[in-house]
């Protein structure tokens, strides 16, 4: 994970992050730049610019082995999530919110880890959903809010898979565009020359004609 990281500079401590946080640090790199290969079909110049300018990244993250590496991580990021792993996860959730009524509590956590453990979440989308709504929500969320999360979140892992493994596909692609750009480019070239010398030998001849 160091090598796809090291080509994007993270603000704080590697080291600091949990592993489903390197993960998606380097999700963003490799994603940003899929992204940005996914649009070869453009013929707009500042995306043929954006291109090329991916290109270079986009290559040394499958020739360095980091996209292999990344594609590993994920794909153990993305198991399903244990039942212990649920229990930690929801039970860390819960404790943060210290205006929910102690009562409420134990039937409420009861429920939300069984509804949860009944969606199969990958620990993936179980991790980052749970510290996201610690982060943002200031009440404690209702078990439908947390089981929507987990499907939004569960859609992005598949997303992230597709992407991961069409990446070298696109690559390929992107390679292949921007190399028939440069040929037409230089086709192109070539015909504006042949015509200006064209022009220019039916001034010359046309001069020649005249009285």
């Amino acid at each position: 994970m160091g090598q796809l990281l090291a080509l994007k500079s993270v603000g704080g401590d590697l080291d600091r992050l949990t592993a489903v946080q390197r993960v998606e640090e380097a999700l963003r790199v490799a994603h940003k730049l899929f992204g940005q290969m996914a649009h070869v079909d453009t013929y707009d110049p500042y995306d043929v610019a954006r291109l090329r300018a991916a290109l270079p990244q986009a290559k040394e993250l499958v020739t360095s082995g980091a996209l292999a590496e990344l594609i590993d991580e994920f794909t153990k990021a993305t198991q399903k999530a244990t039942k212990k792993q649920i229990g930690q996860n929801l039970a860390a959730l819960v404790a943060v919110f210290p205006n929910a009524g102690k009562s409420d509590l134990g039937p409420y956590g009861a429920m939300l880890a069984s509804d949860v453990a009944s969606k199969y979440p990958t620990f993936f989308a179980l991790e980052i959903v749970c510290r996201r709504l610690r982060q943002t929500s200031r009440f404690l969320p209702s078990i439908s809010e947390v089981l929507e999360a987990i499907s939004d979140a569960e859609e992005r892992v598949k997303n992230h898979h597709w992407a991961l493994d069409n990446f070298q596909r696109y690559l390929i692609q992107t390679e292949a565009y921007l190399d028939q750009r440069e040929d037409d480019r230089e086709a192109e070239r070539l015909r504006a020359v042949e015509r200006a010398e064209r022009r220019a030998r039916d001034a010359e001849t046309t001069g020649r004609r005249l009285p």
